[in-house]
Formats: C-alpha cells, sequence, structure tokens
C-alpha cells in the first residue's frame, strides 16, 4: 500500500496591520496537508513589488516584527517547505504592517490679557494633534494659577478649541492634552498659554470739603475723591466721569469736580471708567444740600405802622435761611 499526503498548502497571513510607533506587531500562517512538518521562513521588504530580504531566526509560523522608530510601511511574506519533501509553497500575497507615527500633541494660541472676573472665549488651536491611530485620539484641557504647577482638568471640554467655561479672577494658564487608547493613554500636552488678569478695581470714594455737605445758596463745592483707583498693569487706566444720579447723565470728567453757583440740592456719583473696557465701577452717591437763601424780616413792637412826633418805636430783625452764622 502507498499512501499519498495531500498537497501542501498555506493560509493567507493574519495579524496586526497597524501598530503604535515603537510597537511590535504578530503575525501569523498556518500550512496544511503532507505530513503536518513544516519548515518556515519569513522575509520582509520595504515595497511590495520586491527586493526581499530574509530574516534571521523568523523560521516559526509565529513572526514578531522588530519595533520601528519611524512611520514606515513594511511588507512580509512567509515561504512553507514540507519537512518531508514533498514540495514548498508561498503566502499568497505580501503583507502590510504600518508603524503609525509617534503622538504629538499640536500646538495652541491664546496668549491675552483680559478683565477681572470675566471669561475668555478664544483659545484655538494652531496645529491639531498628529500621529498614532488619529481617529482615537482624545482632546482634554486643564488650567493652573500662574506660577502653580497642580493642573486641574476642565470638566467636559473634549474639543480641539476651548470655551472657557468660567470667570478668571487672576491670571490662569491653559493647556491641551490629547491622548489616545491604543498607543498613549496617559497623554502628552501642548504648552501652555497665559491669559492675565487685570486687577480688580477698586470703587472711588467722594469728598468734599464743606461741613456736612451743605453749602449757601449759590455758593461752591469743589468734589474730590478720597481713594482714586490705581492704574492697573499691563498699560491699564482710568478716566473719572461725574454723573448725576437721578440721571445717570454724564456732567463732567475728571479727576476733581468744581460746582459754582449751586441753588439747589444736588446728587452725583463718579464712574471709574477702564481704559481696557473693563466693567465700570462707581462711588456711593453724595448729596449736596443747598440751604434757603439768607432774608431778614423787620418787625415793629406796636400793631400801627403810624407813629406821633418825636415817638420811638422797638424794631426786631428776624434773620431766616442759612443755618451758619
Amino acid at each position: 500500500r502507498v499512501c499519498v499526503y495531500s498537497p501542501l498548502g498555506v493560509s493567507k497571513i493574519s495579524g496586526d496591520t497597524a501598530v503604535c510607533y515603537n510597537t511590535s506587531a504578530t503575525l501569523r500562517v498556518r500550512a496544511s496537508g503532507v505530513d503536518n512538518r513544516y519548515n518556515y521562513q519569513w522575509y520582509y521588504a520595504t515595497n511590495a513589488a520586491g527586493n526581499w530580504s530574509l530574516i534571521s531566526d523568523a523560521t516559526s509560523d509565529v513572526y514578531t516584527t522588530d519595533p520601528q522608530q519611524s512611520a514606515v510601511t513594511r511588507y512580509y511574506k512567509c515561504y512553507v517547505t514540507s519537512v518531508f519533501g514533498c514540495g514548498e509553497v508561498w503566502t499568497d500575497s505580501p503583507f502590510a504592517v504600518e508603524t503609525k507615527p509617534t503622538l504629538n500633541a499640536g500646538e495652541i494660541e491664546g496668549n491675552d490679557t483680559i478683565c477681572f472676573n470675566t471669561s475668555y472665549y478664544h483659545i484655538t488651536s494652531s496645529k491639531p494633534a498628529t500621529g498614532s491611530f488619529d481617529d482615537l485620539n482624545q482632546y482634554s484641557w486643564e488650567y493652573a494659577a500662574l506660577g502653580s504647577d497642580s493642573w486641574t482638568r476642565i470638566q467636559n471640554e473634549t474639543t480641539e478649541n476651548l470655551t472657557v467655561p468660567f470667570a478668571l479672577r487672576q491670571s490662569t494658564k491653559f493647556r491641551r492634552v490629547v491622548s489616545n487608547s491604543k498607543c498613549n493613554p496617559s497623554g502628552l500636552h501642548t504648552d501652555y498659554v497665559i491669559i492675565y488678569v487685570r486687577d480688580s478695581i477698586v470703587a472711588p470714594v467722594i469728598k468734599s470739603e464743606v461741613v456736612e455737605d451743605s453749602i449757601c445758596y449759590g455758593g461752591s463745592v469743589t468734589l474730590t475723591m478720597e481713594n482714586r483707583p490705581p492704574d492697573g498693569l499691563l498699560g491699564e487706566h482710568f478716566t473719572f466721569e461725574w454723573c448725576e444720579a437721578t440721571t445717570g447723565k454724564s456732567v463732567h470728567t475728571g479727576e476733581v469736580f468744581p460746582l459754582d453757583s449751586i441753588i439747589q440740592d444736588q446728587d452725583y456719583f463718579v464712574k471709574a471708567v477702564s481704559s481696557r473696557g473693563c466693567v465700570d465701577v462707581s462711588s456711593d452717591t453724595v448729596h449736596i444740600h443747598v440751604m434757603a437763601p439768607l432774608t431778614v424780616i423787620i418787625k415793629a413792637a406796636s400793631t400801627t405802622s403810624t407813629l406821633c412826633f418825636n415817638e420811638g418805636e422797638q424794631l426786631q430783625a428776624i434773620a431766616n435761611g442759612s443755618k451758619f452764622g
């Protein structure tokens, strides 16, 4: 009796078609036929067309590629022979393995200066994240106070650009983090940008030189400020508008407000206006009381306005108006 083995065959190569930077791929083939004893030899090329190079020690049905430290595609095939001597066969077609480029976090821009206690909306991506498995790249954002290395993640911010969801009361750093669930789950971060926050504006306090903010009818008064808000950092300065309290109308600009010939009560406040467009702050209202004009009434002691010759009369002068002597 003569035993005839089935012909030698080999499957297609299976395994990883793409791997992370500096990571190996595992490839497999399955031979069949003859007496189930086979020799394997793996080859690679830098293109699918040829110049195949033998890979030393790659003589098993399973081959683990060398990690590649550049973004390349290599092609592999396997040559299988029968130990019994019943033939030889190549895998059907080259098997491509792509090594993905290393993950790059990209770049952001948005250094700026904003007003105290306001939001900032324009931290943008100047270069998107690249590399690795692009479809698996995920964004997140972090912030830290200027001068601190304690970073806090901003919840629910997962896009390439950032809208800061809270008002800033101090200068703050922001950076974008990109992670890849397959190649770099811990993530990489961009360089940070700084959003500088101007000092809060202190409301001015009005001061006048008159007693109890009361003046004589037709008199004058000069209003000044006790604690003028200081000009801030980063080129900020203030102008001061004096306004009627009842209408809000601006009636004078300057650090000193002289008032002349006042004949009725007045109410004013002063508003500090930022050169950078920050929120204006106003003083409390000051009330200027104008006393009634001074008048004198002369009154006779008798009820008659006619006197006899050489007869005397007592007269009384009654003053009204200003309470000051």
